[in-house]
């Protein structure tokens, strides 16, 4: 097993890549469980740990918490977020709002499905690898195999 296909961009993770969602809209989404995410959440965890005892949040509270990390270190802005046909300009409040709103549950587990896909942060390898690739592009990304002829047309 070569670890290589592990290795994420620690930097993208935190700052967060555009994922496209459909043809118009855009999220640039960090990857859950930054350090900053990580941070802000044991922060915002503490007072009621303390106060009901350790591991003992209730699941409104921790659903807030959990909302509040999201918009301040998951979801980094977007583009083309339509909400009955208008379009919602990214802020971290307006960001705060959506998460809140129990009918938007669905987009929230989408943006939590995609901040947890390790292929959304891994370090960018294939011009790496083409370029140390003594095969052509073609031959390097699945072109014709040794031995058959391409023509150039």
């Amino acid at each position: 097993m070569d670890l290589r296909e592990y290795k994420t961009d620690p930097q993208l993770e935190e700052e967060g890549k555009e994922i496209q969602v459909d043809t118009d809209t855009t999220i640039t989404i960090a990857r859950f469980n930054n350090p900053a995410f990580r941070k802000m959440q044991e922060r915002i965890s503490e007072p009621y740990q303390k106060a009901v005892g350790r591991g003992k949040i209730t699941d409104e509270t921790a659903g807030k918490i959990l909302s509040r990390c999201m918009a301040k270190h998951i979801i980094k802005g977007w583009s083309g977020l339509m909400l009955d046909g208008v379009e919602i300009l990214y802020s971290e409040e307006k960001c705060l709002e959506l998460l809140l709103d129990p009918s938007l549950n669905d987009f929230k587990e989408q943006v939590l499905l995609e901040s947890q896909r390790i292929e959304n942060y891994r370090e960018e390898r294939l011009e790496d690898d083409l370029k140390n690739s003594k095969r052509s592009p073609i031959t390097a990304v699945g072109g014709p195999k040794k031995g058959k002829s391409s023509s150039k047309a």
